[in-house]
């Protein structure tokens, strides 16, 4: 069951606008901004989700996806990214999403929900 989200993202104002949402949904969010301390971040934190930017300076999310997949091999992870091309290369990754910035927080949520019912109904089995 997904209750605690980790955002990893440089800017801001994307780790805000989805903080805020998903906290006023009810889950604990924590976000990080920088990405040299996110796998840090992912360890303490312990969560259940990460959401995860692609594009950001210093290191990108394809090697925190690989570093935190080290950490943890089964938490999914969500990429958020500003560029449709991306997801062609979606087969060949480990993240379970792309989610384009530019839509609605609410499709997260959607998303989050699918898991949660998913692994419910695996676990009545």
């Amino acid at each position: 069951m997904i209750k605690r989200v980790l955002i990893i993202d440089d800017e801001a104002n994307v780790s805000k606008l989805y903080e805020d949402y998903l906290t006023e949904n009810g889950f604990v969010v924590e976000s990080i901004n920088n990405p040299m301390g996110a796998v840090d971040k992912f360890t303490v934190f312990q969560p259940d989700l990460v959401l995860l930017d692609i594009n950001m300076p210093d290191k990108d999310g394809f090697t925190l996806l690989r570093e935190i997949k080290k950490v943890n091999p089964s938490v999914p992870i969500y990429f958020l990214t500003a560029h449709d091309e991306h997801k062609r290369n979606f087969n060949s990754l480990y993240a379970e999403e792309f989610i384009l910035k530019s839509r609605d927080p609410k499709v997260i949520i959607k998303l989050i929900k699918n898991i949660n019912e998913n692994s419910e109904t695996a676990a009545s089995c």
